[in-house]
């Protein structure tokens, strides 16, 4: 089944393969879905980068695109008890 919009919106879109395919794919408009949803919701992503972290097959690609999406990225995992790990991935 094809995601709907409103998919984008919730939690579950927060899986490490769908977000591979994604970024592989270059389906840019649902990859910047998702990095809008993990954007708004960063302070409850730790979890979620430590999975995808672990798991991922287009990891260089993620960090890259998502930092260019995001700017502020690397400034907000500073600041965050996560940092370390992600720092080691940036």
């Amino acid at each position: 089944a094809e995601l709907r919009e409103s998919d984008f919106s919730n939690s579950y879109i927060l899986n490490v393969h769908l977000i591979d395919y994604l970024i592989k794919n270059e389906l840019k408009s649902r990859l910047d879905q998702v990095f809008d949803y993990i954007t708004e919701h960063l302070h409850e992503m730790d979890d979620f980068f430590e999975t995808y972290f672990a798991n991922s097959t287009q990891l260089d690609s993620f960090i890259k695109k998502y930092a260019e999406f995001n700017p502020s990225y690397a400034k907000d995992v500073i600041c965050r008890d996560a940092s370390i790990d992600h720092i080691r991935k940036i």
